[in-house]
């Protein structure tokens, strides 16, 4: 289902036609990283096509839309993580249901993309849940700004430190 957020984006799930977007969008994604100082995040191919498609084709790969632009995608999981099992220097703040969000990508100079995300999630379940490497300050910066909270360390793809944050909305909860 499609659904206009405040920043008069729509949010709607990335169809298998447009892969090829989402696709260049990640890539676009892996360079800015690379100029910003945040080059092993995702490294020259993370995520990986195979796990594009798949997100693709279980509709977790959501697309963030103005007009006939696409400007942004995110995954969006619901129910446990397995990576956020473990964390350590820190804890979770509650252990109530909660989705994930993964994979964030913005078209270069688009502005509101994880706000957009976070809001689409928000509104799924009260409780986020999203990680990110500590090089990637804007990510950083935009999780913060939101109202997450760095809750401590978590690991990814061979044993990869992350940093974890959470949300809760206090009128859910």
């Amino acid at each position: 289902m499609d659904e206009i957020n405040s920043l008069n984006y729509i949010i709607r799930p990335a169809q298998p036609h447009e892969l090829r977007d989402v696709l260049a969008l990640y890539e676009g994604a892996r360079q800015f990283m690379r100029e910003s100082g945040n080059p092993d995040q995702w490294g020259d191919h993370y995520p990986p096509r195979d796990m594009i498609e798949e997100d693709v084709a279980e509709g977790r790969s959501l697309l963030i839309v103005s007009g006939d632009e696409i400007c942004g995608v995110f995954c969006m999981f619901e129910g446990d993580d397995p990576t956020y099992a473990y964390i350590e220097d820190g804890a979770w703040l509650s252990d109530r249901p909660y989705v994930t969000i993964h994979r964030i990508a913005a078209k270069r100079g688009k502005k509101g993309i994880v706000r957009a995300a976070c809001d689409y999630a928000r509104k799924t379940c009260g409780h986020l849940r999203a990680d990110t490497h500590v090089m990637n300050r804007p990510m950083r910066g935009a999780l913060t700004k939101y109202g997450f909270t760095h809750c401590g360390t978590i690991y990814v793809r061979d044993h990869l430190p992350r940093m974890a944050f959470e949300f809760i909305d206090q009128d859910v909860f």
